[in-house]
């Protein structure tokens, strides 16, 4: 289950998110199960975040950083992934139908 603190950051923008992850780099985010369907995730710092089974539905995670993250079984359908850092992240068991992963 998602820290709910660390939702409601994300879901004050980007830039309130990046600034409280550049604050705190020891904290590894849980936003496991999180329902974030449609949200606006551009350039977010989700260096290894806990995004186990998260709906990211139609989520933009343009150039969003998610090196190390975990998204086993994350709904990732129609969500935009064009130049994301998915350097050694989990994408076990996600539902990728038809995500954009572009260059």
């Amino acid at each position: 289950m998602a820290n709910q603190s660390h939702v409601q950051l994300l879901l004050q923008g980007v830039s309130v998110w990046n600034q409280w992850r550049a604050a705190h780099p020891e904290i590894r985010p849980d936003l496991s199960g999180a329902y974030l369907t449609g949200a606006d995730l551009t350039q977010a710092n989700l260096i290894e975040a806990n995004l186990r089974g998260a709906d990211l539905t139609q989520a933009s995670l343009h150039a969003a950083d998610l090196t190390e993250a975990n998204v086993t079984e994350a709904d990732l359908e129609e969500a935009d992934l064009t130049r994301a850092t998915l350097i050694k992240a989990d994408l076990t068991g996600l539902n990728s139908t038809r995500p954009t992963f572009l260059a």
